[in-house]
């Protein structure tokens, strides 16, 4: 797959997978879960996206999420990492490793339970943008 810089169709954002108990992704059921949304037809996949359950994660159990998506994925559609998070800090280090292992996008988020205003939440967006760019002109489009 070339990934041509512009994401289109049917962006899925999985479900994050847990043993019994919901200490431990299940990566088993989450490698079948990426199969099947592939299968099925989507063009993207957006684990730990807005909708999901980053926020009960642990950062290392998040990344995990974001390496088996992109190991299963396995190139036959973009990963578009979802790396919202509580800060501009914590958000810029989950959109850098999600560079670092390949992901194609992220889907960013405004900091949660963060009130501010517009300067305030441009700002965010440009602090995390800016140094992404850096690296990968075209990780943001």
């Amino acid at each position: 797959m070339v990934f041509k810089g512009k994401f289109k169709g049917i962006l899925c954002l999985p479900v994050t997978p847990f043993v019994a108990g919901g200490e431990e992704i299940d990566e088993g059921a989450m490698r079948r879960i990426v199969d099947v949304i592939i299968e099925d037809g989507a063009d993207a996949l957006v684990p730990v996206g807005a909708t999901g359950e980053f926020p009960y994660l642990l950062h290392e159990e998040r990344k995990r999420v974001i390496d088996i998506t992109v190991d299963q994925a396995n190139g036959r559609v973009p990963v578009i990492a979802g790396t919202g998070a509580m800060s501009t800090k914590e958000a810029r280090m989950f959109t850098q490793y999600a560079k670092d292992v390949g992901c194609e996008g992220v889907m960013l988020s405004h900091p949660l339970m963060v009130r501010a205003n517009d300067h305030e939440t441009y700002h965010h967006f440009e602090a995390i943008a800016t140094r992404a760019r850096a690296i990968n002109p075209l990780f943001f489009f």
